[in-house]
């Protein structure tokens, strides 16, 4: 089966929520993520329950007629932060700055860690895989859920060292016997305008 993993378009700033809706320039990334897609022959769709991720999947399931199923193990790591702010509107002398250069593995304290993080989202992909053999599965979800996907198909022990941008894509082929190729990161040629 084919998985085209799309990060959601840019939210906005919010400082009492960790799950803001779309920005304006994020619904046009969410409308262009969109029409690269109605050509691929999509059989379902699935997206994080966060709102962000939700709202940019939304488009591409209105436009092929299908509904999206939404789960909780795809979430993204700051679901309890209680704000969101953009990477490109951070300070590089916030708190939140100064923990991630000590260590960025704090990101992962409120799952347990890095590991009981990369089984709840590969167990949430797994899952996807195996209710969809065959199929060509779009899943809406979030820059570190796709990290974390690509760390577990290399073997790699961090994620910090794959960036998506908004409505980024990544694809994976899958089977249901646990075989997962990477086969693209980061295609942004349907929003590279928008970013």
């Amino acid at each position: 089966m084919d998985l085209i993993i799309v990060r959601h378009g840019r939210p906005v700033r919010s400082d009492d929520s960790s799950d803001p809706p779309l920005s304006d320039n994020g619904n046009e990334q969410a409308q262009a993520v969109s029409e690269f897609l109605q050509g691929e022959q999509i059989d379902h769709i699935v997206a994080s329950t966060m709102v962000r991720a939700h709202e940019t999947a939304k488009p591409l399931a209105a436009a092929l007629g299908l509904e999206i199923e939404l789960r909780d193990d795809i979430r993204e790591v700051d679901e309890h932060r209680g704000q969101y702010i953009p990477g490109e509107e951070m300070d590089s002398d916030s708190d939140f700055i100064k923990q991630w250069q000590d260590d960025p593995m704090f990101l992962f304290a409120d799952h347990g860690g890095w590991e009981p993080w990369k089984e709840r989202i590969v167990g949430g992909f797994d899952d996807i895989v195996n209710n969809n053999g065959g199929k060509r599965v779009a899943v809406f979800c979030h820059g570190m859920v796709m990290a974390t996907i690509y760390c577990s198909i290399l073997g790699l022990d961090t994620p910090f060292n794959f960036l998506v941008d908004y409505t980024g894509i990544a694809r994976v082929k899958a089977n249901s016997a646990g075989l997962r190729t990477a086969s693209s990161w980061n295609e942004t040629q349907h929003v590279r305008h928008l970013l």
